[in-house]
């Protein structure tokens, strides 16, 4: 799920309220720009955001309920979410 890409999506929604935790790689903050990361926290701001190793998160994946493909090519963007 990328929420930058839509500028409906650039402040905290009643969707990021319901969520506990949102999981990112640490490397998606070594490789883009800060603006870019800053985009992604202002949108996950009601919840937590847990940076892990990109091998740790994906070993997280397996015990998903579901996902989401969005084909976006924003380096090491995906992010688990945990309703709360």
């Amino acid at each position: 799920m990328i929420f930058p890409a839509y500028s409906m999506y650039s402040k905290p929604s009643a969707v990021t309220s319901l969520l506990a935790d949102f999981f990112m790689a640490e490397e998606f903050r070594l490789h883009n720009s800060p603006a870019l990361v800053t985009r992604f926290a202002r949108s996950m701001a009601n919840a937590e955001t847990i940076y892990e190793t990109h091998a740790k998160l994906k070993k997280r994946v397996p015990m998903a309920i579901g996902l989401i493909r969005t084909g976006d090519t924003i380096q090491y963007s995906n992010i688990i979410l945990e309703s709360a």
